[in-house]
């Protein structure tokens, strides 16, 4: 089963990332990714991306190239399902401005790839994952918010599936939304985190909130706001985890 781990915040993101991978490797994965926002200019940023076949350690072999502050990464641990284990089917997976982790099945996959086809689109991978990032992109184009492309796309998606998305002109915040397969969200101070489950980040807060089927999420440093597939915002419920890291070795 896949593993999802994101962060935003002042601390650098891709060292969190690759701790709460870590954590979430006894869930089992043939290959590895993380994605992190760079800043190259006044208000403007890249995403830059490093990711791998094998074990989490295959990415320290590249890891110079994430030799920056970041304050905003997302991550993956990946079981292969539509597509070879191998560097190009590895998560995160980016179109355009948008990149995405997924963990989950597209089950109309086929439909959706004949409809973006149509519309001129080409692929990197062969996995069912990335068409995610071309439905995200394609909403954004309309000029819709990260969070209302997240959720008009997600409408659109079959199965039990959880995304986490980060647009690189949205340096400020990323979006969440799942069904079926779990997510969590961390709140901290000055920082927020998700994850597949807890052990993943419950070095840095123990105040969790459980993302319910159907809902989407837009994470900033400061706030976590919650809505359902049609909008309307939900209130945020915190858990404070009783249990420590140790309890959970």
């Amino acid at each position: 089963m896949c593993g999802i781990v994101g962060y935003i915040g002042e601390r650098k993101a891709q060292d969190l990332i690759y701790k709460g991978l870590s954590r979430l490797e006894y869930r089992g994965y043939d290959s590895s990714g993380i994605a992190a926002l760079r800043e190259i200019g006044s208000d403007q940023y890249e995403t830059k991306i490093i990711k791998a076949p094998g074990k989490l350690k295959e990415l320290k072999k590249t890891w110079n190239e994430f030799e920056f502050h970041s304050g905003l990464a997302i991550g993956h641990t990946r079981w292969a399902t539509h597509g070879e284990a191998n560097q190009v089917n590895a998560h995160p997976h980016k179109d355009g401005p948008i990149t995405i982790v997924h963990n989950g099945i597209i089950e109309n996959h086929q439909e959706i790839r004949a409809e973006l086809k149509k519309e001129g689109k080409s692929f990197s991978s062969q996995t069912d994952s990335e068409l995610f990032a071309h439905m995200v992109h394609r909403e954004r184009n309309q000029n819709k918010s990260l969070l209302e492309s997240v959720r008009l796309a997600f409408k659109r998606v079959k199965g039990a599936s959880a995304f986490v998305v980060l647009d690189e002109r949205c340096p400020d915040h990323f979006v969440v939304v799942r069904n079926g397969s779990p997510l969590v969200i961390g709140v901290g101070k000055g920082e927020n985190f998700v994850a597949s489950d807890v052990p993943a980040i419950l070095d840095s807060t123990k105040n969790i909130y459980y993302l319910e089927d159907l809902e989407v999420a837009e994470i900033s440093r400061s706030a976590v706001r919650v809505f359902d597939l049609d909008g309307k915002e939900k209130k945020v419920d915190l858990v404070e985890i009783k249990w420590s890291l140790d309890e959970i070795d």
